[in-house]
């Protein structure tokens, strides 16, 4: 999953790798209760491409045939509760994320093999599941984050991996759906039953 930000691409290079490297570390989350800084007015804005879903969420395909969402900005407990979870779960505590933007569905092999064979990258093995539309395995976060940094090239728009507190705020419904439990209709299930033996192509279930 990566994250436009609505303005035009920084060079690429330390400056994109230390930005991805902040927003993974925890220490620049926000202390319980406080709000972010917004972002600037020229960031919120949306590509002029987007379009309400059917969800009401704003949607947008960028370069590439990335489609992506937007996150609405809100507070949320992010966090496990006490008892739950690892020890750096804890405590749980407030945080106000702004709006962001994040990947509709999985980056798919098409995708990410375009950027191997424009960036001379090896490409990553598919253990026989399959290419084309089914979602990129054996990714590294060095392999991801050159994507994004890929992405904001070609694009001219700044892609990024979202932050940990960013992905649990997207992720907080527990599954795209809702909170009803997967099955074969909903998700790609173990077995053959479902149609797809292994990985299924993007958006061939629910969202």
């Amino acid at each position: 999953a990566v994250v436009p930000e609505e303005r035009p691409a920084p060079a690429a290079g330390a400056a994109a790798a230390k930005k991805a490297a902040a927003d993974a570390d925890p220490a620049a989350e926000p202390l319980p209760d406080q709000e972010q800084e917004p972002p600037p007015a020229e960031e919120r804005k949306p590509p002029p491409s987007a379009v309400r879903n059917s969800r009401g969420f704003l949607e947008a395909t960028f370069f590439n045939g990335t489609a992506m969402v937007q996150v609405p900005a809100g507070e949320f407990t992010i966090g496990s509760p006490s008892g739950q979870g690892d020890a750096d779960e804890h405590p749980a505590h407030k945080v106000f994320i702004s709006p962001f933007w994040l990947g509709k569905s999985e980056v798919t092999f098409a995708q990410f093999d375009a950027f191997c064979a424009d960036s001379g990258r090896p490409p990553p093995a598919d253990e026989g599941w399959g290419r084309g539309s089914r979602p990129v395995i054996h990714v590294s976060w060095e392999d991801a984050d050159a994507y994004c940094r890929w992405l904001s090239q070609k694009s001219g728009r700044r892609f990024r991996l979202p932050s940990e507190a960013e992905w649990e705020k997207a992720a907080r419904e527990r599954y795209p759906w809702g909170r009803k439990s997967p099955d074969r209709t909903l998700v790609n299930m173990k077995g053959r039953d479902d149609g797809y033996e292994f990985t299924a192509p993007v958006g061939a279930f629910p969202p």
